[in-house]
């Protein structure tokens, strides 16, 4: 495309330098067609599909603040585009402002109730907030649009899992793999929510299949571990631990979860080592604060178990059965150290 100044504000010119920009940003080249839609903008300051454009490259391109500002400029110009809300939705997604995030998605959608992406990221957007029930609504909506698309249906699945409604949960997962049955996801949120059913041989045949697809599916040996804890088969529970930490070394669960069958295989130093490499990636990983302080009270460390098993507590996401029996040993060791 060759620009000169008879030919800048020419209708035809402008037209295939949004086409070329477009086609840049297909081509996964926002540099290409940031430089494109930047010079339309200029000879076109009042086109908001420019700036709508522009603004899809700068956020492609790393840059959510020229972002922001480009598609605020195309809403000023045009405010009943819903293509220009989504993307200030997916900005202010990506900055973790969710609640703004949901206005702009809630705006998009009343103007194009037909997308189904819309309303699959306005319940993304609940779902960060842990509004898992109000985010299955929208995904809900999304999928009576794009009623064969699998990832709906275990999205949808995995947010009744957060909210425990496990038999919904293991519908739409059922639901996900009919549709797509060598997805190894799948088949490992299948298997979460059958553990939950406490259907464990039914959830091992599951795990035993997402890893067959996918053998480096570490979540998914970290999950059937845990299984493993829950039937106390502490040899096995070890053997997936191990290789899953051989394959990811910064997950703080399955450090955290080692710990407990180190512990209770009787080796103490082992689940002090990885409750303190729980906690290392993440100080607020109440179970590893809970392991950490059993080994230190096995070991006759009983101020600095107190405090640990203090920590545990304070986190205020200890799981349930383990809540009474932190605080019995909060009330035991203060009784201890008193007297």
């Amino acid at each position: 495309i060759v620009i000169d100044d008879s030919s800048t504000a020419d209708d035809a010119l402008i037209k295939a330098l949004l086409r070329r920009a477009n086609s840049y940003l297909d081509q996964d080249d926002p540099e290409s067609a940031l430089a494109d839609f930047t010079l339309v903008t200029e000879k076109s300051p009042m086109l908001a599909e420019a700036w709508i454009g522009k603004a899809r490259a700068d956020f492609d391109n790393g840059d959510s603040d020229g972002a922001m500002e480009s598609i605020n400029k195309a809403i000023s110009l045009d405010d009943k585009d819903a293509a220009a809300y989504e993307l200030r939705g997916d900005i202010e997604f990506d900055s973790e402002n969710y609640a703004d995030a949901i206005a702009d998605y809630e705006k998009a959608g009343a103007i194009n109730p037909g997308r189904a992406d819309i309303w699959r990221s306005l319940a993304d957007a609940h779902s960060e907030q842990g509004e898992f029930i109000k985010s299955t609504d929208f995904y809900t909506l999304a999928i009576n649009l794009e009623p064969d698309n699998a990832d709906l249906y275990n999205n949808r699945g995995y947010d009744f899992l957060n909210a425990k409604e496990y038999e919904k949960a293991r519908a739409d997962f059922e639901k996900a793999l009919s549709l797509s049955p060598d997805d190894p996801l799948f088949h490992r949120n299948l298997a979460d929510v059958l553990v939950d059913l406490k259907l464990r041989d039914e959830a091992l045949t599951h795990y035993n299949k997402a890893l067959e697809l996918d053998p480096n599916d570490a979540a998914a040996l970290t999950n059937r571990g845990y299984m493993h804890m829950l039937a106390k088969d502490w040899a096995a529970a070890r053997a997936d631990l191990d290789q899953s930490l051989e394959l990811d070394e910064s997950d703080p669960i399955a450090w955290s979860n080692r710990s407990e069958v180190r512990f209770e295989t009787g080796d103490i130093d082992g689940a002090l080592e990885d409750a303190d490499q729980a906690l290392g990636i993440d100080e607020n990983e109440s179970d590893a604060w809970f392991n950490k302080a059993q080994a230190l009270e096995a070991r006759g460390n009983l101020a600095d178990a107190l405090s640990a098993y203090r920590s545990a507590i304070e986190r205020d996401n200890l799981p349930e059965e383990r809540v009474p029996l932190a605080k019995e040993r909060i009330t035991a060791l203060e009784a201890k150290l008193k007297g």
